[in-house]
């Protein structure tokens, strides 16, 4: 049986095709990373028959620990599935979360000399998939961290603005920041705006007095300021601009740069 990461070639009852097997949760469509790049969804009815032609290899590199520095605020950083914060894995084709707070600074260092970071897991879902149920849980996770110096939520960019809202009329009065943040760019591309994001909500947190929830986003198509957006009156204006995220009939609370 062939597994993620595997050179396979698929026959189907049409053609066959090359390509390295992709993890999915789908039951009903297979993925294949092919050698242009590309990435390709093959109706798992239609397989006759699937040869694996090169077993994956897995190797795990050692992450440095990072400790916690003294003066230094304390961050959570709690993932939802969204592409903010996840690396390519170049065994299987896929994109990963970042599954620790070391892994996280190894991928944006810049994080170690903002805050003491941590991360958790609250659930593992495409946006568009986002429901009450995963609202309730975000809730009571931010809850169980209120005695840190703030939270930033990494959120797939389709529904990060209902979401933003929801935990805003959920969560009345909070003592500390709670920033939403996403990524247009999957942060295995060179291009991609994650890293930005995520330093820009980190500095936020640590220098201002802001309290609730809010967006931190691109505020224009360069990469050199970050804007602080109402939780209650943004929208995303675009689907794949930097700066596709925009406060409606106001104005962004701040600016970071």
């Amino acid at each position: 049986m062939a597994n993620p990461g595997d050179q396979v070639k698929v026959i189907t009852e049409e053609k066959e095709f090359l390509g390295t097997l992709m993890p999915t949760k789908s039951e009903k469509t297979l993925f294949l990373k092919l050698e242009n790049g590309y990435n390709l969804g093959i109706e798992k009815k239609k397989i006759k028959k699937i040869e694996t032609l090169k077993s994956a290899v897995v190797s795990k590199k050692a992450v440095a620990r990072v400790k916690p520095k003294q003066g230094l605020k304390n961050i959570v950083i709690l993932y939802t599935g969204g592409t903010i914060a996840s690396k390519v894995d170049y065994q299987t084709g896929g994109v990963v979360a970042q599954s620790s707070a070391d892994e996280l600074v190894q991928f944006v260092p810049e994080l170690k000399g903002i805050a003491n970071i941590s991360t958790e897991r609250i659930c593992n879902v495409m946006s568009e998939d986002m429901r009450f149920d995963e609202y309730q849980v975000m809730v009571e996770v931010i809850k169980k961290h209120l005695d840190k110096d703030g939270l930033i939520i990494g959120h797939g960019t389709d529904t990060l603005a209902y979401t933003a809202a929801a935990l805003s009329f959920a969560l009345e009065n909070l003592p500390i920041p709670v920033l939403i943040v996403g990524s247009q760019r999957s942060s295995d591309r060179a291009s991609s705006d994650a890293a930005m994001h995520l330093i820009c909500a980190s500095q936020f947190i640590t220098k201002t007095d802001f309290k609730g929830v809010a967006i931190c986003m691109h505020h224009s198509s360069n990469d050199d300021v970050c804007a602080i957006l109402p939780a209650t009156k943004t929208r995303k204006m675009h689907t794949s601009r930097r700066d596709a995220f925009k406060a409606i009939n106001a104005e962004p609370l701040a600016l970071v740069d």
